[in-house]
């Protein structure tokens, strides 16, 4: 979540995440705040605070499709991959 935000603040685009179904931008702060929420419920620390941006709120674009994150995420992280197939 907070690749996003940096993206938006510099200005990248994110056409191709969400059009790809990886993102829906005006779910970000809702995901991040989630995360943050399972880390304190741990015990873990969170140091790092999402950047207040109206983007999240006053634009919708893209759509989740949990299977295609599921195979981005397989083909990104080896370990994730794993995972998946011991379940």
């Amino acid at each position: 979540m907070q690749m996003f935000t940096g993206y938006i603040k510099k200005g990248i685009n994110l056409k191709g995440y969400y059009n790809n179904k990886l993102v829906c931008t005006n779910l970000i702060k809702k995901r991040y705040d989630e995360l943050v929420d399972g880390m304190i419920s741990r015990n873990m620390k969170h140091k790092s605070l999402l950047a207040e941006i109206d983007f999240f709120k006053d634009f919708k674009y893209g759509e989740i499709d949990i299977e295609t994150n599921i195979k981005e995420l397989n083909s990104r992280c080896p370990k994730c991959k794993e995972r998946f197939i011991d379940q």
